[in-house]
């Protein structure tokens, strides 16, 4: 089920944070940088973004996650 993440939630949060950060990790090594913003996120900095994130919930876990501006 996709649905709207409740980013006020740290424990969300941080489902996010653990399928966000080895993503932005791939993309570093593959590019050849580590100076990717979100490798740096925090559950503050997700919690005070005005950016809309989604998830795909696969039971209770979080299988994805997409964001809008």
């Amino acid at each position: 089920m996709i649905q709207q993440l409740d980013v006020h939630n740290p424990e969300i949060v941080q489902k996010l944070l653990d399928i966000q950060i080895p993503a932005y990790q791939v993309e570093a090594k593959i590019i050849g940088s580590t100076e990717i913003p979100h490798l740096q996120d925090t559950v503050e900095k997700i919690q005070s973004s005005r950016e809309i994130f989604f998830g795909y919930w696969e039971e209770e876990n979080l299988a994805g996650a997409l964001v809008s501006l």
